[in-house]
């Protein structure tokens, strides 16, 4: 599914460097209506795919709240495959990497980057819905109501504080590709549960920080920050971190299943 916010450094701007190309800001992304503006535009974006992603997710479970009931019915019904599943997570990579490493400028144009974020967000809801089938209801709801609060929080944080978070973004994607590796060594050697355990609670915590850092790039005034023209990219960050956050939470909350 999600794979961090290590996103190209042509997509944040230096904020001095920024303000110097606005002419002082006289006219441009510095004025507190623009921002706000563009602040709007990336949380009603974020908040329409997370609608689309969690209303599945809400009806899966209802249809199946037990993981039994879930894979009684992924064996009759075609739609839930391993072969759809497989060609939904490839399609969802090539979409993401596509776009960031080889068609930046599209995720700036309209309708260009809407129809991207369609086809993409289509992906992922299928993902996160799937994945969220493997778990009882109990542990689905517990780990939902865990990433608002843990969002909410972040939110308020990031708000309320002068702290500049978006400092921590070049150590944090080296501290996100390091306990990747490790996990995946654990994957694939030592197989240890506590080790997995341990490695999804870092990940909890590190995405809660990119998150962090993801807010303080959009609400600006930190060292970096998006461009205005970049709100899918914002939209997509935020709504990858708050993802990621809730996947790794199922599998804490659901360790036991």
């Amino acid at each position: 599914m999600g794979i961090g916010d290590a996103a190209p450094p042509g997509y944040y701007a230096d904020n001095t460097a920024f303000a110097e190309a606005q002419d002082g800001g006289s006219f441009g992304f510095s004025e507190k209506s623009v921002r706000q503006n563009f602040i709007a535009k990336v949380m009603t974006i974020v908040g329409s795919m997370l609608a689309v992603t969690f209303s599945c997710v809400g009806l899966v479970k209802i249809s199946c709240p037990t993981q039994e009931e879930f894979f009684e019915m992924i064996q009759t019904n075609v739609l839930f495959s391993p072969a759809i599943l497989f060609t939904v997570y490839a399609v969802s990579i090539v979409l993401l990497f596509g776009a960031i490493c080889c068609c930046q400028s599209m995720l700036r144009k309209v309708p260009h980057n809407f129809i991207w974020l369609g086809l993409w967000t289509s992906c992922q809801t299928y993902l996160v819905t799937y994945v969220s089938g493997l778990y009882n209801a109990d542990v689905v709801l517990q780990a939902g109501i865990t990433t608002v609060v843990i969002t909410a929080s972040v939110i308020a944080v990031v708000k309320f504080t002068k702290y500049d978070f978006s400092e921590l973004l070049p150590i944090m994607i080296v501290i996100l590709w390091s306990v990747f590796f490790i996990g995946l060594l654990n994957a694939l050697i030592f197989r240890s549960s506590w080790m997995h355990f341990a490695y999804a609670v870092v990940m909890v915590i590190i995405f809660t920080v990119f998150l962090a850092i993801d807010l303080k790039m959009i609400m600006g005034g930190g060292k970096y920050e998006l461009d205005a023209d970049d709100y899918v990219m914002g939209a997509i960050c935020i709504y990858m971190d708050i993802i990621n956050i809730f996947l790794y939470l199922l599998q804490i909350f659901g360790r036991s299943d």
